[in-house]
């Protein structure tokens, strides 16, 4: 009985590692696409808020 238990565990515990490990690469993609996309948003956004201040002073 304790042998199954521990057994079960050792399963359960494997399965949560190589699933980590499966979902690594693409945690890492992520972040690297994300990385990559940095500088646009950026630019994207300092766009936007001179828009703004542009928009907001006319008024």
């Amino acid at each position: 009985m304790l042998l199954t238990a521990l057994a079960c565990l050792l399963i359960a515990a494997l399965s949560l590692v190589l699933l980590g490990l499966l979902l690594l690469p693409v945690y890492l993609w992520v972040r690297h696409r994300d990385a990559m996309r940095a500088p646009q948003r950026a630019a994207e956004l300092a766009q936007a808020q001179a828009l703004l201040a542009d928009t907001a002073s006319h008024h």
